[in-house]
């Protein structure tokens, strides 16, 4: 008897809503490759370019998604820990360019397994979640499967 598949993940690997995986770890993952196949075999959405990923390197097109749900991809080009928060910058105009943050408790949590946020600066990611204007455009990371390593260094 094949296994029962959730609504989220049939609607994932159908390309027909985003992945917004939760804590568990391993729906996550699970969530995360149903969406990986159905973005690089161009089924649903994936096939409209508009809901492809967001280049971090274009700021304003981010921007103009702001209260959308997206993804975002690129490098992180310095990380800013802060008491409170830890910031992913991805351009040298922290007030302008894209960044994603999450609280400074969250991060060991965010961060792949084996690092540091800190250790996240020069790496390729991808972030998903709700556009926000923060002094430039940015998303708020509270989960795992918010962040991807898109490179393997």
């Amino acid at each position: 008897m094949e296994r029962p598949v959730s609504a989220a993940l049939a609607l994932v690997r159908d390309g027909l809503a985003f992945a917004d995986p939760p804590a568990d770890e391993a729906c996550a993952g699970a969530l995360l490759r149903a969406e990986e196949e159905a973005r690089q075999n161009h089924r649903g959405l994936w096939s409209d370019p508009e809901l492809r990923p967001l280049a971090a390197g274009d700021p304003a097109h981010i921007l103009r998604k702001r209260g959308e749900f997206v993804i975002v991809e690129g490098r992180v080009l310095s990380v800013g820990e802060r008491p409170r928060r830890t910031y992913l910058n991805f351009g040298a105009i922290w007030n302008e360019d894209f960044t994603a943050f999450m609280d400074t408790d969250a991060g060991p949590l965010i961060a792949p397994p084996g690092m540091t946020p800190g250790e996240l600066a020069g790496r390729r990611v991808r972030i998903r979640g709700y556009v926000l204007e923060d002094r430039g455009p940015a998303i708020a990371v509270a989960r795992p499967g918010q962040l991807e390593m898109l490179d393997g260094r």
